[in-house]
């Protein structure tokens, strides 16, 4: 039986660390595009009652980025069906039976059932009428949108791993697995196929709508990687990049191959979801720009300019001119922004106006990490900035504000 154990699939909605600068936030990136998100889920007999209830948490992820959301879900999950869903999407998740080659079950490729989907023979007759789809099927009869993202999830064979109970497979049959699993999917215009198989789709949705980075970077970002990563060049879909980041690594030995990537080098996130990152602010016309020795304005953790950490959810405002060489007559000025001592993943969004549902973000991060990122922002009334600290519910950070320059 090509399936795994359930796992208890935990919504991860937090965003990832993020590279480049200003990514959007997750409020704005739906109004920026509206890409086809398809949703898939196989015959997977008793398991399919779970897969369905998991797959509906990634839908109501997926609703926040699109309201082109298309699910596909067992008793009904043809081939006729899944195939004519899955034309122009520009992303697709599917949850369900695995069959992948090599497999103790055949001794050569048999791409007509096998790296593909695993489906409903039949529509309305249950979750156990199972038939293979392979990637010839793939491959052939279905084009996905330019630069399209697939996520397998929960599969066997996928991410290079076995079926419960035989044994973990050599490191050349993972490798081909992750390779030969992708490939049909390729064929079909897909830029990148993300195999997970424990854990949820929602992190790799979130970090892809509201990230501005390669996808690459995307799939090294996530929070519980093993930090066993280890690449090679793809056979089956020459010049595109094969990852993997097994679980288990002893002795020069990987174990447990539950993660991995196949991606066309350099492939961004604004090439999968069609939108691009906002850019630093613009000088004000007619302005002049006067660079400064870099001068601390607000550092929360030692009452500078604002005492006590952010609060989620809560914006506040902090004084800029008048301080580090900043005149009164400033119009914007550009500097670093720094944010420590985060108790949740999020974003900070700064700018001149207070607001508690910003449609951008400045900075975005993972829990435990200090990053930064340059400014460029336009002074509010009084020669303020005002920011807000979008996280878990409750959740605190600590923010820093070093001044470069200004206009005036």
């Amino acid at each position: 039986m090509r399936r795994l154990v359930p796992v208890l699939l935990a919504g991860l909605l937090a965003v990832a660390g993020v590279v480049a600068p200003s990514p959007i936030a997750p409020a704005a990136a739906a109004a920026s595009s509206n890409p086809k998100i398809v949703l898939v889920v196989g015959a997977t007999e008793s398991t399919t009652t779970s897969y369905r209830t998991a797959m509906d948490e990634v839908y109501a992820t997926a609703a926040r980025y699109s309201t082109n959301v298309v699910k596909v879900y067992s008793p009904n999950a043809t081939w006729a069906a899944v195939k004519g869903a899955l034309q122009g999407a520009s992303v697709v998740v599917y949850m369900g039976h695995g069959n992948g080659f090599p497999s103790p079950y055949r001794t050569s490729p048999y791409p007509a059932s096998q790296n593909g989907f695993g489906l409903n023979a039949v529509a309305g007759q249950g979750d156990s009428n199972n038939t293979y789809y392979g990637e010839s099927y793939v491959g052939n009869e279905v084009r996905l949108a330019p630069n399209a993202v697939v996520i397998l999830s929960h599969l066997c064979y996928a991410s290079g791993n076995s079926e419960p109970g035989n044994g973990e497979p050599a490191l050349d049959v993972a490798k081909a697995r992750i390779d030969n699993f992708a490939a049909g999917f390729a064929r079909a215009g897909a830029s990148t196929v993300i195999a997970d198989g424990h854990n949820s789709p929602s992190y790799y949705l979130d970090a892809l709508f509201t990230t501005h980075q390669t996808m690459e970077q995307l799939w090294r970002a996530f929070p519980r990687s093993a930090l066993h990563v280890f690449s090679f060049a793809s056979s089956r879909t020459p010049g595109d990049t094969a990852f993997a980041d097994p679980d288990g690594l002893s002795g020069g030995v990987y174990t447990s191959f539950y993660r991995s990537l196949v991606v066309k080098p350099g492939t961004t996130t604004d090439d999968v979801t069609g939108t691009a990152p906002p850019t630093s602010v613009a000088p004000p016309a007619d302005t002049t720009y006067v660079a400064l020795t870099p001068a601390r304005v607000l550092d929360t953790r030692f009452a500078n300019g604002l005492s006590y950490p952010f609060v989620s959810g809560t914006p506040r405002t902090f004084g800029v001119t008048g301080q580090g060489g900043v005149p009164a007559n400033a119009t914007a000025v550009t500097g670093i922004l720094t944010v420590t001592r985060q108790t949740s993943s999020g974003y900070i969004a700064l700018g001149p106006v207070a607001t508690a549902t910003p449609s951008t973000s400045t900075l975005n991060f993972p829990t435990g990490d200090d990053r930064a990122t340059g400014v460029t922002v336009t002074l509010g009334a009084g020669g303020t900035l005002s920011a807000v600290f979008k996280g878990g519910g409750g959740a605190t950070t600590a923010l820093v504000f070093d001044v470069t320059g200004y206009f005036r």
